[in-house]
């Protein structure tokens, strides 16, 4: 895997905003299905609906990213790896990775700022992936 630290073909912008649409749409339903199972049981309101989507994007962002590629990354043909050894990053990138998203997520403006970093950034990065040291790159 050390060609790939050498030499990655990085994703662009358009083909990581596809795969982010694809994930989005994947954690909306089975985030919505849980919401609807906490809301039959008695658990109603925005609370049950965040932490459903919560808990929802957590395993399965840590899960794909982790692996290296969520469902949008394997149809997309993209991979996220280690910045430094090209290898899978491994959950725990994966979660760091996954806890600076949620969290400029909430803040909106910082979500857009540091997903459009991709940009004009050399490698590609987000701000997510700087924190994580991580890369996308075409599978």
């Amino acid at each position: 895997m050390a060609d790939v630290a050498a030499t990655p073909r990085y994703s662009g912008f358009w083909r990581r905003l596809g795969g982010s649409i694809i994930d989005g749409i994947i954690v909306a339903v089975i985030g919505g299905i849980l919401s609807a199972i906490l809301g039959a049981i008695g658990l109603k309101g925005y609370p049950s609906y965040a932490v459903s989507f919560f808990i929802i994007g957590i395993i399965y962002y840590v899960w794909g990213w982790g692996t290296g590629q969520t469902v949008g990354c394997m149809a997309l043909k993209m991979r996220l790896v280690d910045k430094n050894t090209g290898a899978v990053p491994g959950y725990s990138k994966a979660a760091i990775r996954y806890i600076v998203f949620y969290i400029l997520g909430l803040t909106g403006i910082l979500a857009l700022i540091g997903d459009l970093w991709m940009l004009w950034d050399a490698n590609k990065q987000t701000w997510q992936d700087k924190v994580a040291g991580t890369l996308v790159v075409e599978a």
